[in-house]
């Protein structure tokens, strides 16, 4: 495990990884698509990458890794009420993948942790309290993570080997109770010290150490990451553990 743990600790010394600008589709594909009789659902936005990206249609040929590392980076944790210049939704998934391989000595769970908000980068972060009372944007999330997982073989093996391969794809137990107490982290390194009581006083801090980095250095963190989360992951089935 000693070998697992080093390949991953490699990512904060790594060289930045170069993620190739993927243009949006030239006006003569969408002709071609109209000829063809396609519609889809919705309308579009435009991604970092220029792609145009569905969010009540999406689809996995949509997806990149450039798009949602670029994307989480730049989207802040709380509705940007924290005390730090900046922390990002891609710091978040990064210090959970980091906490998760090392709990629990499974690059599978630290690669789904690193995934598991990918669907804020197509439509946003929202705060908890309005999300749960909004099932219709809980719903438009469902197929956008999908359609992440279909764009990702290793996130698909993810679930397959956590089993939570069902009906759609939701996440593993482990990494929804991870992403509960990393608030416990969260209060006490970004937040300002209010006072406020939060319904999280009973749980137990993961004990990562949380910066407040930079857009482009989450980037980094956020695409060297999966880059090594994904050779482990690979290493796993090579050698018949998954």
């Amino acid at each position: 495990m000693g070998r697992l743990l080093d390949t991953f600790i490699r990512i904060f010394s790594c060289e930045p990884v170069p993620v190739h600008y993927r243009p949006a589709p030239q006006v003569e594909d969408v002709g071609m698509m109209r000829a063809l009789g396609e519609t889809r659902k919705g309308d579009w936005v435009e991604t970092a990458s220029g792609v145009r990206f569905y969010p009540l249609d999406p689809r996995a040929e949509e997806v990149s890794l450039y798009d949602v590392a670029h994307h989480l980076s730049r989207i802040g944790r709380y509705n940007g009420a924290f005390r730090t210049e900046h922390y990002s939704v891609a710091e978040h998934s990064v210090a959970m993948a980091y906490w998760m391989l090392e709990e629990h000595r499974c690059p599978f769970l630290a690669y789904q942790a690193l995934f598991h908000d990918a669907p804020e980068a197509y439509i946003g972060d929202m705060v908890r309290p309005l999300k749960r009372n909004m099932p219709d944007f809980e719903a438009a999330e469902e197929p956008i993570y999908q359609a992440v997982v279909e764009a990702f073989p290793m996130l698909w093996k993810s679930h397959e080997v956590c089993g939570t391969t069902g009906v759609g794809f939701v996440l593993a137990p482990l990494v929804k109770e991870a992403d509960n107490r990393i608030l416990v982290d969260e209060r006490a390194q970004i937040m300002h010290q209010s006072g406020n009581t939060w319904g999280i006083d009973h749980l137990e801090p993961l004990g990562v150490v949380l910066t407040g980095c930079r857009p482009s250095e989450a980037y980094h963190r956020f695409v060297t990451c999966e880059r090594e989360l994904r050779r482990l992951c690979e290493l796993e089935v090579e050698v018949g553990r998954a």
